[in-house]
Formats: structure tokens, C-alpha cells, sequence
């Protein structure tokens, strides 16, 4: 029996655990015209990231759309793009840098075909708030913006609560990079008070009951010494961090109790 509660834990970790539920409240208000059809925005989604050309450099991208967008969808760059080609999502991308101010953005939607659609120099941004955790304001085009065949407008009120994608030694300075940096140490070494401490009571309960040296056996086989962390996404009090191996790449969800982040396995 203990051996396969420890076999479960491990297999969900080599395996991955469970994504960020994207967020589905209506946080804009709204329109994006293309070539004369006028389209209601409903949803805004801030991300903090690094720079897709420039790696020492910050960003804020938002999005500000029609309908729901999926964590996995906004955490991958094309994949928003793809959903506009389809007709799937009708919305409209916005890079800020750190100070708030506007650097460019882009349009996805069915009538642009695989065409990447952006401009630069026409957004205007009218600031609410604008800090690490939150992104409020009136963000509009100062005049329709034409691109080849395309005329495209819009404007719209949000405020949407900011998601921090960290990579690399950035994501594993951070506060869930290193609460599973110590849960791998503390696992290794059948650690039960620091995992204890790093995991949620209902996690620790899977733990609690298997001998140390049992622990210890089945982390060293199934978690790989080089098993280290590649990028954090954090929003609120909740967190994923992916790792990667030569056993491949794993996600861990955890959660932030009292000011405390905690692995939920």
C-alpha cells in the first residue's frame, strides 16, 4: 500500500500535474472593427514576460479578446495567432513595456488569413493602474490602422490582474522556482519535516506514511539529478512550474497559503 501511494506521487510527477484554469470573468468592455464588422470584447489577460527578441528585456503583452482564452493558449506565442486564423478568437495584442507605455501590437482574426497583422506607433494607452499586479486603463488606436487589404479599429476598457513567465535562472529565483527547488531536496533526502512544511496538508498526507529509505529509493530512480526548472507562470496565489530531465519535462501546481508557497501533488 505505501509503495503504491509513493508510486502514484512520482508517476504524477514524471507525468505532470494539472494546469492553470484560464480565467473566464469578463474583465473588458469593449470593440474591434475589421473591414467594416465590428466585434464585442469581452476578456483582457496581462502577462509579464521576457522579451522574445532580447532576454535582458521585459515585457507586458495584453490581449484583449472576444472570448476565453486558455492558459496553455495565451502561454504560447502562435497559438493565439492559430485561433484567429480559424475564427476561433477575435482580439487584439498589445505590448507595454515596464514603464506603461505602449510598444506595438497585433491583430488576430479569420479575415487576416496566416498573415501576421501588427503595427507600431499608433496605440494609446490611457493609465488606471499599471504595476506588477494589475493592468487597468483605456487602450485604443488614434486613428484606423490599414494593412494591405485590411482597415482595422478598436477600443476598450479592462482590468485584468498580471501573470508573471519567468525562464530560466529568472524562473528559478522566483518564489515557486524555489519552493520546488527545496521540495526536490527535501524529497531526495525523505526530509519529512521540510516536506511537511513545503507541501499542502492533503499532499503530505501521501507522503507522511512511507519509510524514509523507501522515500529515498524511489526519488533518486524516478526524479534524475538533473532535473532542473525551465519556466514559472505565476497569477495570484497560484503558480506552475515546468522542469525538465532526461526523463523529460514535468509540471507542478502549487499554491500560495498564508504568504507561502506550496506544492499540491
Amino acid at each position: 500500500m505505501r509503495k503504491s501511494i509513493l508510486i502514484c506521487l512520482m508517476a504524477w510527477y514524471l507525468m505532470g500535474g494539472m494546469t492553470m484554469v484560464g480565467q473566464t470573468k469578463q474583465n473588458a468592455q469593449g470593440k474591434l472593427t475589421v473591414n467594416g464588422k465590428t466585434t464585442e470584447l469581452h476578456y483582457a489577460y496581462a502577462r509579464q514576460r521576457q522579451n522574445l527578441y532580447d532576454e535582458n528585456v521585459r515585457e507586458v503583452r495584453v490581449v484583449l479578446s472576444d472570448v476565453p482564452i486558455a492558459d496553455a493558449d495565451m502561454e504560447d506565442d502562435f497559438a493565439v495567432h492559430e485561433l484567429g486564423v480559424q475564427g476561433k478568437v477575435h482580439a487584439v495584442d498589445i505590448r507595454f513595456s515596464l514603464e506603461g507605455e505602449p510598444q506595438g501590437g497585433s491583430l488576430y482574426d479569420e479575415a487576416a488569413g496566416d498573415a501576421a497583422v501588427t503595427e507600431q506607433g499608433h496605440d494609446k494607452f490611457e493609465r488606471k493602474q499599471f504595476d506588477d499586479k494589475t493592468v487597468a486603463g483605456k487602450v485604443s488606436l488614434d486613428e484606423p490602422v490599414a494593412v494591405g487589404d485590411l482597415t482595422y479599429d478598436f477600443s476598450a476598457t479592462f482590468s485584468a490582474a498580471v501573470q508573471h513567465e519567468s525562464e530560466g535562472a529568472a524562473a528559478a529565483a522566483t518564489g515557486p522556482g524555489k519552493a520546488v527547488l527545496e521540495y526536490l531536496r527535501a524529497i531526495r533526502a525523505a526530509d519529512k519535516p521540510a516536506l511537511k512544511k513545503i507541501c499542502t496538508e492533503a499532499s503530505y498526507q501521501q507522503i507522511e506514511s512511507v519509510p524514509p529509505e523507501q522515500l529515498k529509493a524511489m526519488a533518486a530512480e524516478m526524479i534524475p539529478a538533473d532535473t532542473h526548472i525551465v519556466r514559472v507562470f505565476e497569477s495570484g496565489d497560484r503558480a506552475r512550474v515546468e522542469t525538465d530531465s532526461k526523463s523529460g519535462e514535468t509540471k507542478l501546481k502549487l499554491l500560495r497559503i498564508n504568504g507561502e508557497w506550496k506544492l499540491q501533488l
